[in-house]
Formats: structure tokens, C-alpha cells, sequence
């Protein structure tokens, strides 16, 4: 973890690769995946957990809507070959379906990710198999139709964005697995989430 680990403020600007964020009068240019910019508006008020990266050119904050994604996205870097633009595009992709997919050496679904080519595909499987193989469960088992579409990852970013903090999601997380483990959509999910808070 950087030196800056979250941030809390209104978001005074968004575009497709980055947004503002006004934290008493100090505006931060973080840069986030493209789905997770779609979720703000301009002045609603946001946490986003960072990362602080120091390039030849200087920082740059990468902003997550999850600790999990921060921590996932520093993971993917210690690979050769892949930077912070590459490792937030991998973290875009799901961290469970990406888990998955290098646990199982599925070599194809990792070329597909936005600036993976094969050399860089086989190196995710060969560097971090053996680190994230505890972290899926179920590795060879079947998975769920549609698990590619970051189910859990849209729930929290959907759950921040309505200004839950961290503590307070993590507090509901147990429910809203097994809920998707029995068949529950996104959308479903986001309601239980809302009721199951609105009664803590």
C-alpha cells in the first residue's frame, strides 16, 4: 500500500480514463478503469482506495473501488512486463475471472486483456499461479454463466459510489457471495445490499 490509501471527496471532474476528486479544496487526478468512471457524477460525494505510482515523469494515483482491486493491481506489476496502465486493465477484467483464468492457465482469455500478448500471458501464469491457486476456490469446478462481467467487483462499486464506506460493505460481503453463489443478479444483489445496510 502507498502512501495515500484512500481518498474521500466530491468528484469535481470525470472522463473516461481518470477522475477528479475535490478532498477539502484539493483537487486529485486518479486514474480508474473506464467502467468504474461510468459509475460517478459530477459533486457526489466518493472513496476511492489508491495507489501511488512513481514514474520516470512523476506520481500518478490509481484509484479502486475495492482494497482488494488496490492490492490485486500491485500484485499484477510485480510481473515483468506489465506497468500500472496494462495492471489496471487486468484488475478491469475481474480479479476472480483473471484468478481463475491464470490458475487454470487459460492462456487465451489473458491475451485478450487490453495490452497482454503471449509472452506477457504465459509470465502471469508462470509468476503468480501458485500465489492466487489458494485464493480461487473451486479452481476446476464449473463456473457461472456470466461470472466474465466482474459481478461482485460492479456490486461494491455501485455500493461506494451511494457512499458506503469500506467497513461498512466488507460488513454485508459473506451475504452478498453467497447470494451470488445461489443465482442472484448484479441488480438483485445492489437491492439486498441497500436493505441488509439500511438495517445496521
Amino acid at each position: 500500500m502507498g502512501m495515500i490509501a484512500f481518498l474521500r471527496g466530491k468528484i469535481a471532474g470525470v472522463n473516461p480514463d481518470h477522475v477528479v476528486m475535490d478532498v477539502q479544496g484539493v483537487g486529485y487526478k486518479v486514474y480508474v478503469a473506464p467502467s468504474l468512471a461510468a459509475t460517478f457524477r459530477l459533486g457526489q460525494e466518493a472513496l476511492l482506495h489508491t495507489q501511488l505510482v512513481w514514474r520516470e515523469d512523476g506520481p500518478t494515483l490509481y484509484g479502486f473501488a475495492d482494497p482488494r482491486e488496490r492490492d490485486f493491481f500491485v500484485l499484477v506489476q510485480t510481473v515483468p512486463g506489465i506497468g500500472p496502465k496494462v495492471a489496471l486493465g487486468v484488475v478491469a477484467a475481474g480479479i476472480d475471472r483473471v484468478s481463475r483464468a491464470v490458475v487454470e492457465e487459460d492462456v487465451a482469455f489473458l491475451r485478450g486483456l487490453s495490452g497482454v500478448g503471449r509472452k506477457t500471458a504465459d509470465r502471469l501464469v508462470v509468476d503468480l499461479r501458485d500465489r492466487l491457486s489458494g485464493l480461487v476456490p473451486d479452481a476446476a469446478g464449473p463456473e457461472r454463466e456470466g461470472s466474465g462481467v466482474r459481478p461482485m467487483e460492479d456490486v461494491v462499486a455501485a455500493l461506494s459510489a451511494l457512499g458506503y464506506n469500506e467497513r461498512e460493505i466488507q460488513s454485508i460481503m459473506p451475504v452478498l457471495r453467497r447470494e451470488w453463489k445461489e443465482g442472484r443478479e448484479p441488480e438483485e444483489m445492489i437491492r439486498l445490499a441497500l436493505s441488509q445496510l439500511a438495517h445496521r
